[in-house]
């Protein structure tokens, strides 16, 4: 199994863990891409936008990189989303125009609540976003590994996010990492 190193950029938005300044910001891009890190995971909301201005500004269209960006929810303070068609094209737009790429390399899916993810609606919408052309590929931010097993099942998927660190390995230990990488879902 091969495993993708990516950059969590949440913290960069400077409301998550305290402020940060733009100059800060850079520096640790610049940095992460110094040491190799080459997936740049943010969401439109990260700052009200404003982590995907910066990696914008420091990478410009750069193919060098992905960047995988997340649309649904409404502000960072979570809560409310909006998971119509509409909203998510629109925000994917946005989204590019703040990143200055021509095509985002994914488009996922930010938290789908248990409603969307057990409906058939789920697959509607991946459809739609997967021939919309915002996106190379598309996928689902999950809250939850069986929010993850179920996007498995799901049309379209080629990218599944979930927790996974050094005290969350549930992902490994039900299995979802392996059949995710059997089914050639990043």
């Amino acid at each position: 199994m091969t495993a993708t190193i990516g950059y969590g950029t949440w913290p960069l938005g400077g409301r998550a863990y305290g402020s940060v300044l733009d100059t800060e910001v850079r520096n640790a891009l610049q940095t992460a891409y110094d040491a190799g890190i080459r997936l740049f995971d943010v969401a439109n909301i990260y700052g009200d936008g404003r982590v995907e201005r910066l990696i914008g500004e420091v990478f410009g269209g750069s193919e060098t990189i992905q960047v995988l960006t997340k649309g649904g929810y409404l502000t960072e303070a979570g809560g409310e989303q909006d998971f119509s068609i509409d909203h998510l094209v629109r925000g994917a737009r946005q989204s590019l125009a703040r990143l200055q790429r021509p095509v985002l390399d994914g488009f996922l899916l930010h938290s789908p609540p248990d409603e969307l993810i057990n409906s058939t609606q789920i697959a509607d919408v991946l459809e739609q976003l997967a021939v919309s052309g915002v996106a190379r590929e598309v996928g689902v931010s999950v809250r939850s590994v069986e929010h993850g097993l179920r996007a498995l099942e799901l049309p379209h998927v080629a990218w599944i996010e979930v927790i996974l660190n050094l005290l969350d390995q549930r992902a490994i230990d039900v299995g979802l990492l392996a059949r995710a990488t059997q089914s050639g879902i990043k």
